[in-house]
This record gives structure tokens, C-alpha cells and sequence, in this order.
């Protein structure tokens, strides 16, 4: 299952990359938002390893500012929100709501090479 969805998501960045234009700007902002999926576990209750199981995806949100330093190297701040909440019952009997937000801002630093006009990896 894994594969699939890194199969699906380079190729629908390669559909993505292909569709921009070339620009000679030197500030690239990106905002992304959609429904998280968590995989794997998670060790967000505070209750213990048997309730974790109980968390669901939630929204989330990535906002992203880079400037191109020269024509390969950017830098900038990455801002990301992450949400996630779940309703279940301990042992004892009392009901629990729980709701998570991750919060993240922190500096940038990577590479955009452009192979053609219209296309960086």
C-alpha cells in the first residue's frame, strides 16, 4: 500500500512540475491544505498505548516561503499545522475527547534544479 501512494504522489508531482511555467522570480510561496491520514503509531494519548489506536486523521495545513539564494540553493520558513482528534472510553468508564494540534515553524534550506523551462526537481 505504501508503494502505491509514493507511485501516486511522484507521479502526480511530475503532472504538477510540468504544468508551471518558468518564472525568473526569486520568492516561491506555497500553500497546501487537506486531510491527514496517520500512519503507523501514534504516541498521542496521554492514557496509554491501548487508546492510541483511537486517533483520526484530522486537516491540515502547510505554508511554505522560500527565496532563491543563487540558481540552485532557496531558504526560508516552513509553517505547518496538523490536527487530530478521538473520542473513546478508558476502562473505568469515563468518556475522553481529545483533540490535538501539532504546530511547526521552523527555517528552510534546499535545492530547486531546473532541468527544462517548465520543469524543477
Amino acid at each position: 500500500m505504501r508503494k502505491l501512494i509514493l507511485s501516486f504522489l511522484f507521479v502526480l508531482s511530475a503532472m504538477v512540475g510540468f504544468a508551471q511555467s518558468f518564472s525568473k522570480d526569486k520568492l516561491f510561496i506555497s500553500v497546501e491544505g487537506g486531510k491527514g491520514v496517520l500512519f503507523g503509531k501514534s504516541n498521542l494519548s496521554p492514557f496509554g498505548i491501548g487508546y492510541r489506536g483511537g486517533y483520526d486523521g484530522g486537516l491540515m495545513c502547510n505554508v511554505k516561503a522560500l527565496y532563491r539564494i543563487d540558481k540552485f540553493w532557496v531558504a526560508g520558513l516552513k509553517f505547518n499545522l496538523s490536527g487530530t482528534s478521538a473520542n473513546y472510553g478508558l476502562d473505568d468508564g469515563t468518556n475522553v475527547a481529545d483533540n490535538v494540534d501539532l504546530w511547526y515553524l521552523g527555517p528552510q534550506l534546499g535545492f530547486k534544479i531546473p532541468i527544462n523551462e517548465r520543469t524543477f526537481f
